[in-house]
């Protein structure tokens, strides 16, 4: 019986705790994508880590051939721009006020007191920032200057340099800047014409900026300001608006399937996390800048409509855990480098020295299964209250009965 009832709760978990959306067509198979883009973040983070354990080798040259967290991160990308645009495409568009009252209500809490605790944990620590970070970030910016920049989104605009208190957030301030532009950039879509005309339009003006960030990067290096804003990754936000923009014309996730697109989908993987090899490489060639980005915005089609209409993938995608952890993916990037960093300090006497692949291996299955649990006790508690529209009213109705409780 008590086996039993432990089954029927892990077989039960993924519905009773899936994303709250306030749409009624859920998709899984894109949480299931969200969970292909925080693997590799997740990979990278356990991996610097592990690299860290062989202080004889500099942890930039260990991490070198690894495929960088900037894959998951472009892949998020392409998600927000499909998400963002689905319900002004649907014909159920939302007025200014509800679209940020909407993003602010939603996503702001969780991001707010994620900071916080990753201020509060360092400061009690006595951490202090170095010039000798691992990847060479500034170690001149201090955590509480640090934390104002992060909470006002603007730390890379201030300092160039990312946070120093949680260093991933820094693509959080790319989705705020879309986020900011894309009512208007929506609007001014629809108006364009008919679908062939307007898709076009729109990836000839996601070349268009590649280019010129890419130029850029040859004017002024590849970690200049221009490659940590929307402009240096303009590609996969507005592919995101084209892709759902057919998508609500032709369903694919409900079309018949086809063998050859789980190939399609192997080979999307493959690509996306290949284009990211060599990320720490500074050298900035106009013309490998260009292959690069079009390589990782075909390998982002290909993992898409691979998904969509492949059999295998689609029920992969699909499958109710690989969803529910997507669906998690925005509380486990907010806290899994606090996660990552406490388990490595508790843990680091007792795992056994290794050669350096080994040790990546190990690291990434003890690091990445901490920070998908802790991610998830955060999404329970804190993120997933908040995707209810009425969390606030819930809210205050639930302190107004606790004081009466008090009287």
């Amino acid at each position: 019986m008590g086996t039993n009832r432990i089954f029927q709760s892990l077989t039960e978990f993924p519905q009773r705790f899936r994303r709250v959306t306030r749409s009624h067509s859920y998709v899984p198979q894109i949480d299931g994508m969200r969970f292909l883009a925080i693997m590799p973040v997740l990979v990278w983070h356990s991996c610097i880590r592990a690299a860290k354990s062989h202080p004889e080798i500099a942890v930039r040259d260990a991490v070198a051939w690894l495929p960088h967290g900037h894959a998951g991160v472009e892949l998020f990308f392409f998600i927000s721009g499909y998400i963002i645009a689905f319900p002004f495409l649907d014909g159920r568009a939302p007025t200014i006020r509800q679209f940020f009252q909407r993003r602010a209500l939603r996503l702001e809490p969780p991001y707010f007191l994620a900071m916080i605790l990753s201020y509060g944990a360092l400061t009690m620590v006595g951490y202090r920032p170095s010039a000798a970070e691992a990847l060479s970030f500034r170690g001149d910016i201090s955590l509480w200057h640090s934390l104002l920049a992060s909470l006002g989104y603007v730390h890379w605009l201030v300092f160039g340099a990312p946070s120093t208190i949680n260093p991933p957030t820094w693509s959080l301030e790319v989705e705020i800047q879309f986020y900011l532009l894309s009512p208007s950039l929506l609007w001014l879509y629809r108006k364009a014409g008919a679908f062939r005309i307007r898709a076009v339009s729109l990836m000839a003006l996601a070349i268009l900026l590649m280019m010129l960030s890419c130029y850029l990067d040859v004017v002024h290096g590849r970690y200049a300001l221009h490659r940590w804003t929307l402009l240096g990754h303009a590609g996969p936000f507005l592919m995101g608006i084209v892709v759902c923009d057919f998508a609500l014309q032709s369903d694919p996730f409900k079309a018949a399937t086809r063998r050859w697109f789980d190939g399609l989908f192997l080979a999307g993987i493959a690509l996306l996390l290949g284009s990211s090899v060599f990320w720490l490489d500074e050298r900035s060639e106009f013309g490998i800048g260009m292959a690069r980005d079009v390589v990782r915005l075909a390998s982002i089609l290909a993992i898409y409509f691979g998904g969509a209409y492949g059999p295998i993938a689609r029920r992969f995608l699909g499958r109710a855990w690989i969803a529910l952890i997507g669906g998690m993916c925005y509380s486990i990037y907010l806290i899994h480098i606090m996660a990552m960093q406490a388990a490595y300090l508790a843990l680091a006497r007792f795992v056994p020295h290794a050669g350096l692949g080994l040790s990546f291996l190990l690291w990434f299955a003890l690091l990445a299964p901490i920070s998908i649990c802790a991610g998830a006790v955060y999404y329970i508690f804190v993120e997933r209250p908040c995707m209810s529209a009425d969390w606030p009213r819930r809210l205050a109705n639930a302190v107004g009965l606790s004081r009466r409780g008090w009287r």
